[in-house]
């Protein structure tokens, strides 16, 4: 797998001329073009693109407390009040 990472660090230096992917074997291509399409009928062969981005930050999970009923409290009844406060960072 090739990794264009070097490619579009530089992008903003110059002017984008795109990106062409190249076969790692084309001595196996039998015509001058090769088609890949996303409906190919072999799942294998259909083309895939993975992105992976990092920018240095970390996931800040939400948190969630139950403060209602109290841990290990038993309750009973058709009706049981529950009390809790939740929070997403950066929303």
């Amino acid at each position: 797998m090739a990794s264009p990472t070097s490619s579009p660090d530089g992008w903003g230096a110059g002017p984008n001329l795109g990106l062409l992917f190249k076969s790692d074997n084309e001595a196996q291509v039998n015509y001058d073009f090769t088609v890949l399409a996303s409906n190919d009928y072999s799942p294998g062969v259909r083309p895939q693109l993975q992105v992976t981005y990092s920018d240095g930050s970390h996931a800040i999970p939400p948190t969630v407390a139950v403060s209602a009923p109290a841990p290990g409290a038993m309750v009973s009844g058709s009706t049981v009040t529950l009390s809790a406060a939740a929070s997403s960072p950066g929303r």
